[in-house]
């Protein structure tokens, strides 16, 4: 399930769960106790994602879903990797619309 602007993280059955405030590590053992209200032993497997865009010289640029921890590069191949014409050297990362290298 995706989290919904706002730290909301829509369940059938279950409604709207606030993922406000939670960190990564955290998030099982929270939606964990969070469904044990409503749920009979619940077994919860979660894991924090990031979507980021790639763009450029790559085989498929789009957007992609990457783990939070996962290093720029793994992002990159999940877009394919570079073109053959791809200028490495002059690759760069954006975050919040700032530039970095």
């Amino acid at each position: 399930f995706t989290v919904r602007q706002g730290h909301e993280l829509v369940l059938p059955l279950v409604g709207t769960v606030s993922l406000k405030g939670v960190l990564p590590g955290e998030l099982a053992g929270f939606l964990t106790t969070q469904l044990a209200h409503q749920l009979r032993d619940p077994r919860v497997q979660a894991r924090a994602m990031v979507r980021v865009a790639i763009e450029g010289a790559v085989a498929r640029p789009g957007f992609y879903s990457v783990p939070v921890g996962a290093l720029l590069g793994d992002a990159f191949m999940a877009a394919g990797g570079p073109t053959p014409t791809a200028r490495m050297g002059e690759a760069r990362g954006e975050r919040g619309g700032e530039g970095g290298d």
